[in-house]
């Protein structure tokens, strides 16, 4: 299960010249279950949090279907994001 991997793939396509000119920010991906943390330190960049929340469910949906029994275990993890000051922005259940 390597979501955070998953989402970087798909931020990884060569922006257009004008998407330099728009503002991005950088998104962390940490996986959580219970007080476990699997802490993302790279992040993505994307323009705003509704691309990154995309991305995320996107994300989480092609692992699922990847490896769909082991997508069945997933029901107590949750994907959280967070900003650049560390910030919760949104989470998403795994399972759902």
């Amino acid at each position: 299960m390597d979501v955070v991997q998953s989402m970087r793939r798909q931020t990884e396509t060569t922006p257009s010249p004008l998407a330099y000119r728009e503002t991005r920010v950088r998104v962390y991906f940490h996986l959580k279950y219970g007080s476990e943390t699997i802490i993302d330190r790279e992040g993505v960049e994307v323009s705003d949090l509704e691309e990154a929340r995309v991305q995320a469910s996107a994300a989480i949906e092609e692992l699922r279907q990847e490896d769909w029994l082991a997508a069945q275990s997933w029901s107590r993890w949750r994907l959280e994001a967070s900003d650049e000051g560390g910030q919760l922005q949104f989470s998403l259940d795994l399972a759902d």
